[in-house]
């Protein structure tokens, strides 16, 4: 058994700092309520008990280079401490051969149930795989087919999904992944009512996701097969072993998911997430983790999450009952310099799930932390140390961002790969807060004294008030959002509701959320300037130009009125940067604006490690003021 300690609660509930007036800066955790009480609804059975008559699709044996994949995607991860951007991978992609992909309708063996539908299994297989995910397309489907995923043996399906959200997902992302499925064969079942018409519907199986872990492989098997990336060290505390077993860790444990998300390559990783609490409290399940792990809508989409993951006791290597929750998650927001992320999930989490309280407040030097989280995607475990003044950190780029970690030394357990995401928490004397995230550090069960670091929840607030503190917004201000289209590879920025809406949803097709925003006035102040939107008309690029120089502005608009509609004369506001220096008024901070040559299409951003990041790539010109190496064109206000 392991004890919390309580000494930091003075230190922490004194570290508040001046807050905007008004605003909401804490909020108390509650349990995850449904907007409405449903009815319980039984598991999706899958309908065809055998597998005599199912169609195959059989992968040979991973090859030697193929194995590879993993261990470099981890080499590529590199060492918590090099960090941020390495979640653990315990999956690699592997590609369905141009013959055996295209399942088409009219070639599978339909078995017509008593109740007039139709029902055809598909398995696929990779040997030797501890688990699975299944990459599937549909393009031309009929809206009474729907299509379950399983392992062989199951009875429950994992997943039903009606054919049109495979489409839908095929359009958006080019594929839908199955959920992790235990073992190395995956069932699939497509089911057509009595009425639905089957010619023209083909489903095709692109790829896998062979993973070297299952959720119910013990330790020692585990161990073994992650002998190349490692495992969960011996000195981490299983959740089970804390003292007290009361209210306030079993309710920080209940808000612990185990993230599971499968990357463009194929490559499945994990990391850690925490559900939080809005105010006022709404049935909407937002979840929180690092930017690292989710930095783009696909991997968001993929995600699946292990809630209750447990041992049954302490000192128990047996997995308790948990709930895998599938259906992905819209990327809300995130920073890549503070290194938070904000998701939704698309489905409502089991019954039990608790959303964690918050707060914005510093964290002060010497305050006792915890952190309930899942090192090597192991059952649940918890931590306990003490937190140093917060500092920059530069993981390993070639500059780093502009975001203030928070140092913790661990006193009790440590984290490792897999425990990225994972809420640090103060106990207030009531419950345990959410103050940030893990971004990285080297401390391990090797190395007791090293340091992790983490971002500060203060960061992300103002950037995500519309979601999580509606009622509570600072006044005057908006949030840009971006989006990207990957087939034009053009990036858009937008603060009109009625386009949001439009984009999110795929009335305006082919547009993702990235989960960068930045801050903007909605009105004229002294020392605001209107920002000025062009569109280029479709025959010229199609895409869109901003700036808040007004006299650029002007010239756009007579230079280049021949390919440039003249949008909005003022869509927001922002301050200018001294022209010479570069340097942003107080208050506000840097928005760096990158031309793409190849596209005529800019980007804009205040995130500085992407602007560092781009100014090294070849095809994007900086463009702004000051001396460099990063040359500001606008400045966004920074928030509360």
């Amino acid at each position: 058994m392991v004890f919390r300690l309580w000494l930091g609660v003075l230190v922490a509930a004194l570290a508040v700092p001046a807050q905007a007036q008004g605003l909401v800066t804490s909020v108390r955790g509650a349990e995850h309520r449904p907007a409405t009480a449903a009815k319980a609804v039984p598991a999706p059975r899958m309908r065809l008990a055998g597998a005599a008559m199912a169609h195959r699709v059989a992968l040979e044996a991973p090859t030697s280079a193929e194995r590879e994949k993993l261990i470099a995607l981890n080499r590529a991860s590199g060492p918590a401490f090099a960090a941020p951007g390495r979640p653990q991978y315990v999956g690699f992609g592997r590609e369905i051969s141009v013959a055996k992909r295209s399942v088409d309708a009219s070639s599978l063996t339909w078995t017509t149930l008593a109740d007039g539908v139709r029902v055809a299994r598909i398995e696929v297989a990779s040997p030797g795989a501890a688990s699975l995910r299944v990459a599937v397309r549909m393009a031309a489907t009929h809206p009474d087919v729907a299509v379950r995923f399983a392992a062989p043996s199951a009875s429950e399906a994992a997943i039903s999904v009606t054919a049109d959200a495979i489409a839908q997902a095929t359009g958006r992302f080019g594929e839908y992944w199955s959920p992790v499925i235990e073992g190395e064969r995956a069932a699939i079942e497509v089911e057509a009512g009595a009425g639905a018409t089957l010619a023209g519907v083909a489903l095709d199986i692109a790829r896998v996701s062979h993973m070297v872990v299952s959720a119910r492989m013990s330790k020692q098997d585990a161990a073994k097969r992650l002998v190349d990336i490692g495992d969960a060290g011996a000195c981490n505390f299983d959740v089970k072993c804390v003292e007290p077993q009361d209210s306030v860790t079993l309710n920080q444990a209940a808000a612990t998911g185990k993230l599971v998300f499968t990357v463009p390559s194929g490559g499945t990783a994990l990391c850690t997430g925490t559900m939080i609490n809005d105010n006022p409290p709404s049935s909407a399940p937002y979840l929180f983790s690092a930017s690292h792990c989710f930095d783009n809508a696909y991997s968001a989409f993929t995600l699946n999450v292990w809630w209750f993951f447990e041992a049954q006791a302490c000192g128990s290597g047996t997995v308790g009952n948990y709930v895998q929750q599938a259906g992905g998650a819209m990327l809300i927001g995130r920073s890549q310099d503070w290194d938070w992320a904000l998701l939704r999930l698309n489905t409502a989490p089991p019954g039990g799930v608790w959303r964690s309280g918050w707060t914005t407040a510093a964290l002060a030097a010497d305050t006792v932390v915890e952190i309930f989280h899942h090192p090597q995607g192991d059952l649940m475990k918890w931590s306990q140390g003490t937190t140093f003044a917060a500092v920059p950190v530069n993981f390993g780029s070639a500059a780093g961002g502009a975001g203030l970690f928070t140092r913790v030394v661990w006193f009790d357990g440590t984290t490792e790969g897999g425990s990225s995401g994972g809420a640090l928490t103060t106990y207030d004397g009531v419950e345990l807060k959410v103050r940030g995230g893990l971004v990285g550090g080297d401390a391990l069960c090797s190395n007791p004294n090293g340091s992790d670091y983490f971002s500060q929840f203060g960061s992300m607030v103002p950037l995500v008030r519309e979601y999580l503190t509606p009622d509570s917004q600072t006044p005057g201000q908006v949030v840009s959002v971006e989006y990207y289209h990957a087939n034009l590879d053009h990036f858009f920025m937008t603060i009109d509701p009625p386009e949001i809406a439009a984009l999110d949803s795929g009335q305006i097709a082919g547009w993702e959320r990235t989960g960068l925003r930045f801050l903007a006035y909605t009105s004229p102040g002294a020392g605001r300037n209107p920002v000025c939107r062009f569109y280029r008309k479709p025959e010229f690029g199609d895409s869109h130009f901003f700036t808040a120089d007004p006299a650029e502005c002007a010239r756009v608009a007579v230079d280049y009125a021949t390919d440039w509609f003249f949008e909005s004369p003022a869509i927001y506001y922002v301050a200018l940067p001294n022209a010479t220096t570069g340097a942003c008024p107080a208050g506000t901070k840097p928005v760096y604006r990158f031309l793409n040559v190849s596209e005529i299409n800019h980007r804009y951003t205040t995130e500085q490690a992407l602007a560092f990041a781009l100014s090294a790539t070849p095809g994007w010109i900086a463009e702004g003021y000051g001396p460099g190496p990063l040359y500001p064109v606008m400045c966004a206000p920074v928030g509360a």
